[in-house]
């Protein structure tokens, strides 16, 4: 269902080893989101980064609905920062609305995953549904332009494989924005298409991402708030 997967989370962590305009990407903030379909407003969707001591929480949420379907979504993620590496600690996921609800949860020690019911051991890096778009911003504001990751989702790994396609101004809810867009690189037989848009200036945000199926858009994301800093902007 093309509901599934609504609010990809793309957001920055970096360290003091790198350049500065990196490190800042770990600045706390809050976004907001409109969520649409070929024009229409389906909901909303916000995320924020925030930070205790050494530890970093990244959390988001969404709220759609579109005729009798209802998607109501919660998740967090707290993770550390280690020589230019996202250190993930754990990962809080719910989901009510229309059909069954969801939840799950993980913990990170080490090579090991752990849920309430079993554990994983990783053969190498890994992150979970959030911190691995962490890593990503952090990722491009290195430099990188193609990147793969694996990703924890019920205990099962999946790889995801991102490149940089180019540098657009798009428009939002937000304003004008300066983006790098970037696609996620999927196998020749998918007949998905997802590109999304960062902005450096905004450290590396999401600003809009556009999904399709089978060349039929399926779900539209932009930015409509963003709040850095102790400085709010909104819609302009």
């Amino acid at each position: 269902m093309w509901l599934r997967n609504t609010l990809i989370s793309l957001t920055l962590a970096a360290t003091a080893s790198l350049p500065a305009f990196a490190s800042s990407a770990l600045t706390p903030y809050e976004a907001t989101y409109k969520i649409m379909r070929k024009g229409k407003a389906l909901g909303v969707g916000t995320r924020s980064l925030t930070k205790a001591g050494d530890l970093y929480t990244l959390h988001n949420a969404s709220d759609l609905s579109w005729l009798i379907f209802t998607d109501q979504r919660e998740e967090s993620s707290t993770f550390q920062v280690e020589n230019q590496h996202i250190n993930p600690a754990s990962y809080d996921f719910k989901r009510t609305g229309t059909g069954p609800d969801e939840k799950e949860k993980m913990t990170f020690d080490g090579n090991t995953v752990k849920s309430d019911k079993n554990s994983l051991t990783l053969k190498g890096p890994a992150y979970d549904p959030l911190t691995y778009q962490q890593q990503l911003a952090m990722d491009l504001a290195a430099g990188k332009k193609d990147v793969s990751y694996d990703i924890v989702k019920d205990l099962k790994i999946k790889h995801y494989h991102f490149k940089v396609v180019g540098e657009e101004r798009i428009t939002t809810p937000y304003g004008a924005v300066d983006t790098l867009r970037v696609e996620r690189v999927r196998g020749k037989n998918s007949s998905r298409h997802t590109l999304f848009w960062l902005a450096p200036k905004l450290h590396y945000a999401l600003v809009r991402l556009w999904q399709a199926k089978d060349n039929v858009e399926q779900m539209e994301l932009v930015l409509s708030e963003y709040h850095d800093k102790g400085q709010t902007t909104s819609a302009q």
